[in-house]
């Protein structure tokens, strides 16, 4: 629907409605139809939503806009409240930083590694060297004896 309404000065809704494979009736059949009932409350919430949020400076979120508009008589529920809030791309402040729950101990010993790991290089792999004409040559150095599968490499 809005997609056609948004081209419909470019292309035309026939073509427009050809090319999406829908009836251009279903098209006039919408545009033509009233709104809703929720359609015509959520434009009334939205109002209220927005002015409750600016009220509070804009510092309300969901659970709070959701609370004080119930305070001032009007019912309704919170997940309504958060869909119509994300419409109006409103949100409330944060206050204070995530919860740490881990906090490592400097002083103290890491523990010791049980399968001896070594991640050092037997050798650099590669160098790359600048020549004076400004290109970069790439040498390859390999170790003398390479390992395969934790053997030496036969002769």
């Amino acid at each position: 629907m809005s997609f056609i309404n948004t081209h419909r000065e470019r292309w035309g809704i026939e073509p427009i409605c050809r090319t999406l494979q829908v009836a251009p009736s279903t098209y006039y059949a919408a545009v033509s139809r009233q709104p809703s009932a929720r359609q015509l409350s959520d434009e009334w919430l939205k109002t209220e939503i927005g002015r409750e949020h600016r009220v509070n400076f804009g510092v309300y979120g969901i659970e709070k806009v959701w609370r004080q508009l119930n305070c001032e008589g009007v019912k309704l529920g919170r997940d309504r409240v958060a869909r119509l809030m994300d419409d109006l791309d409103l949100s409330g402040v944060v206050r204070g930083k995530k919860k740490r729950t881990t906090i490592p101990d400097e002083v103290s010993p890491r523990p010791a590694d049980l399968v001896e790991r070594n991640f050092t290089a037997a050798a650099r792999r590669c160098q790359v060297e600048q020549r004076d004409s400004g290109e970069e040559r790439i040498e390859r150095e390999y170790p003398a004896e390479p390992i395969v599968s934790g053997r030496l490499r036969p002769g």
